[in-house]
């Protein structure tokens, strides 16, 4: 490859590249310098790098269109990372509001981009996006894929987790979610109720028990039983179980856990190691404290 941009820094390259939704503009810059073979750094600094001897300089997203050959309102509304405060003025009052809070960068679904005939892209994803609904497949943060069609139940935890975003908010499903995968996770790695999960990663054909983590498949097989004890912990009614006094409760709260995500567990108090116990207890002290400061 060449780094050699044309003469003219405002002249469209030879080849164009069309943009996809919500791809990132880094994303987008590295696909328009390989089809032109060219390098992405070299790319990117001459779109965007210092030019000090340049009075003439043209902002990131007036030059990427006009290198692009592509309209600058087409790629404000693609690439969600690369309109200004300036540039957003450019568009419609409805499309303004960019990239929310929250939002994750990730792999665009391969087989997505097969029909767009295209190898690589990342995209930026509403909070609590694990896998493409329209092909059942799971995109994980750092590149690796596979499907999940052959197990409802992941994409159905998927279609509950926007719900309870939808609910509660995007912050307090992902403390929820950062907990319950704590919880499960030290399950798992004790080789605790992980009776659903062997039987998903066998569906999946996934290698022998290798521990918590060295699995691509552990997240995805393990993802409905963090939903749903997330959304044990995110129902006010029930989290507060614990912490009434009655043994009922109690006993109704982990028989909620029972159901959820560890089939057969039993509160052992003696056990100091036990997460639940844990949670329960950093929670109960959460609570006396913020009472006490009142």
């Amino acid at each position: 490859m060449t780094a050699l941009l044309p003469p003219s820094r405002l002249r469209p390259l030879p080849r164009t590249v069309a943009p996809l939704h919500r791809e990132s503009k880094d994303s987008y810059i590295e696909r328009l310098a390989m089809a032109n073979r060219l390098f992405p750094d070299d790319l990117h600094d001459q779109l965007a790098g210092p030019r000090p001897f340049r009075t003439d300089r043209i902002p990131l997203p007036a030059a990427l269109a006009q290198a692009a050959g592509q309209s600058l309102v087409r790629l404000l509304l693609a690439l969600p990372d690369l309109a200004s405060a300036d540039f957003t003025a450019l568009l419609p009052p409805a499309c303004r509001d960019r990239l929310n809070p929250g939002w994750s960068l990730r792999p665009v679904c391969a087989l997505c981009l097969a029909a767009k005939r295209v190898r690589h892209a990342r995209h930026w994803t509403p909070p609590g996006t694990t896998l493409c609904l329209q092909h059942g497949r799971w995109t994980g943060a750092h590149g690796q894929q596979f499907a999940v069609t052959a197990l409802p139940e992941v994409l159905r935890a998927q279609r509950r987790h926007y719900r309870l975003i939808r609910g509660h908010g995007w912050r307090d499903v992902a403390r929820a979610m950062d907990d319950a995968l704590r919880i499960c996770g030290t399950w798992w790695d004790n080789r605790r109720f992980t009776q659903a999960l062997d039987r998903r990663r066998a569906v999946l054909r996934d290698p022998a028990w290798a521990g918590h983590g060295q699995s691509l498949t552990v997240a995805a097989c393990g993802y409905p039983e963090v939903v749903a004890l997330a959304g044990l912990f995110l129902t006010p009614a029930l989290r507060a179980l614990p912490f009434t006094g009655r043994t009922g409760d109690y006993r109704r709260f982990v028989q909620e856990v029972r159901d959820r995500a560890a089939p057969g567990y039993w509160d052992d108090k003696i056990a100091s190691n036990d997460p639940l116990t844990l949670w329960i207890e950093a929670e109960r002290h959460h609570h006396t404290t913020a009472t006490g400061a009142r």
